[in-house]
């Protein structure tokens, strides 16, 4: 009942969030993400969210025998005092290997460490999920689809067209880094193609993809929260500075040009659409809007639940790929729903997919636990820092060959480094609101595409 409780009132922070906005105008500067990151880190590292909330029940627990002995085995599990608390026969019938769910943690709430009675045994290990994970899974699975209905690709591809190259040089610029990465770490580090994968995903998609893939690509619960509390600091520090001095800097130091307005290309295309002005989440509440939504929070769970259903069915033949299958799924349905008008003329539906979006944030900043930054990891930060601060001057560069202003630049690197909820404040804080469409536009893009580039990177660098 308690973890109900703190479900509840985690989907309830983006409204206390948009209210605040609505009432302070300094808030509503920082922007909404910002603030569900920053409450979510410091709610998350006080120590206030329930111990069940966001510890794992079970722990999925892989027993297997080298084939080879031919001779079927009874082997014990046992937990940290060596007591047996499950015994598997492992034969050919079953390949040699068998997987049980046991307690993630004893009665004084310490971790068990499983082990095998048998010396020829061996025993993987892997975290269930906690209602706090389960809650970033869900929400993620809800929200892509519906913001993607909103999406009306060939016209956005017409009116952003310099937008649409700037992102796609800001995904050359990603891949490029995160390869001299992978050449860097190959052999020292065993995850580097899960880092460069998950570095990928997030700065063309942002952490809505992360948290998509992460499964997929066979990210720890231990290297995912490490990640994230890396993103979450570095994060607030890029957007810092592009907020106050970025422009300066890149016109000065780049020679960038400044923007020049085109308001016919802005004005070819319903920004009404794609607006995140926080006065109009409250038409969510409408009662003309509630319907449609209904139908597409109804076909979003029908997304989900083909999508799950097509993880299962791809898992039972290669249990690595089911997740990938899945989350490539919900992007390909999003996307192919959008081509529907009356699907994509659903009043409000990227809003809601936002809204959804800012609690996925929000839980992924109370899952960012800083005393991770305790047990630096030299390879997972290099794959954040590195890749958003090289990443950053390398996209530069590229714009400026390209002759790319440097206001679509800075909010092409925010829609593809930070996603779109940041876009809006950093357009307001540069007071150029002509690259808002533009960059909403291309960050619901990064979104489509983050997942599909984060799996072909994993799948690349692996074979490196």
């Amino acid at each position: 009942m308690l973890n109900i409780i703190t479900v509840l009132l985690f989907l309830a922070v983006p409204a206390l969030m948009i209210f605040l906005c609505v009432k302070f105008k300094a808030l509503n500067k920082l922007g909404i993400v910002l603030l569900c990151y920053i409450v979510g880190m410091v709610i998350g590292n006080l120590g206030l969210l329930p111990h069940s909330f966001t510890t794992p029940s079970v722990t999925n627990v892989t027993v297997s025998l080298d084939g080879q002995l031919q001779q079927e085995t009874v082997v014990d599990v046992l937990d940290n005092e060596g007591a047996v608390v499950e015994t598997v026969t492992l034969n050919a019938e079953n390949g040699w290997t068998q997987t049980v769910k046991l307690p993630y943690e004893n009665a004084d709430k310490v971790a068990i460490n499983y082990t095998a009675s048998d010396e020829n045994a061996v025993i993987t290990a892997s975290q269930g999920d906690s209602t706090l994970s389960l809650l970033q899974s869900i929400t993620i699975c809800l929200a892509l689809p519906l913001v993607l209905f909103s999406l009306d690709i060939r016209k956005f591809f017409k009116v952003a067209k310099k937008g649409m190259l700037c992102m796609l040089l800001a995904g050359v610029s990603v891949v490029l880094v995160t390869f001299v990465l992978h050449l860097i770490f190959r052999t020292s580090t065993e995850n580097s193609a899960q880092y460069a994968a998950g570095a990928v995903s997030v700065y063309t998609g942002g952490t809505v993809n992360f948290g998509s893939i992460r499964n997929a690509i066979g990210i720890s619960n231990n290297d995912y929260i490490i990640f994230n509390t890396y993103d979450s600091v570095v994060s607030v520090i890029y957007i810092f500075f592009l907020s106050t001095i970025g422009r300066k800097f890149f016109i000065k130091v780049f020679k960038m040009k400044p923007f020049e307005s085109n308001s016919s290309a802005s004005d070819s295309i319903d920004s009404a659409t794609i607006d995140e002005s926080v006065y109009t989440y409250k038409e969510l509440l409408y009662k003309k809007n509630i319907p449609g939504l209904l139908v597409a929070v109804g076909l979003s769970a029908v997304i989900f639940g083909i999508s799950y259903a097509l993880n299962i069915l791809v898992s039972t033949v290669n249990p690595s790929l089911g997740m990938t299958v899945m989350m490539l799924s919900i992007t390909t349905l999003g996307i192919a729903f959008s081509f529907i008008k009356k699907v994509r003329e659903i009043r409000k539906t990227f809003q809601l997919g936002m809204y959804i979006i800012y609690a996925f944030c929000f839980s992924v900043a109370a899952s960012a636990d800083f005393r991770a930054l305790l047990n630096f990891s030299l390879p997972i930060f290099c794959y954040v820092c590195v890749t958003i601060v090289i990443g950053l001057l390398v996209h530069a560069f590229l714009s400026k060959l390209f002759k790319i202003d440097a206001d679509t630049m800075i909010i092409t690197s925010v829609s593809a480094v930070c996603s779109p909820p940041f876009v809006p404040a950093v357009a307001a804080s540069l007071n150029n609101n002509a690259i808002l469409v533009s960059g909403l536009a291309t960050g619901v893009v990064g979104y489509a595409v983050g997942n599909y580039l984060g799996n072909a990177v994993y799948y690349l660098y692996s074979l490196i």
